[in-house]
């Protein structure tokens, strides 16, 4: 069966990573519209979004997994 549309499974605490983690083995994030960017095969993280341009041409910003819901944090509103 599906999750429901717009919550947020609770294997996401456990297996997504959080802003500034390495997320090329999880490819999906904890934070509220963030996505796994890619930046070579080494290193991958958690940003709203990439510009391949912004970081001197060093990251790929291969977008790895989808955007993330998120997790209801401090500031952010409960999904």
């Amino acid at each position: 069966a599906q999750p429901p549309k717009g919550k947020v499974q609770p294997w996401v605490v456990t297996k997504c990573s959080a802003e500034g983690e390495n997320c090329l083995d999880t490819q999906c994030c904890h934070a509220v519209g963030h996505q796994c960017f890619k930046k070579n095969k080494f290193w991958a993280t958690c940003q709203a979004s990439c510009d391949p341009n912004d970081k001197n041409d060093t990251w790929s910003c291969q977008a790895l997994g989808p955007p993330s819901w998120g997790l209801a944090i401090k500031g952010v509103p409960s999904l």
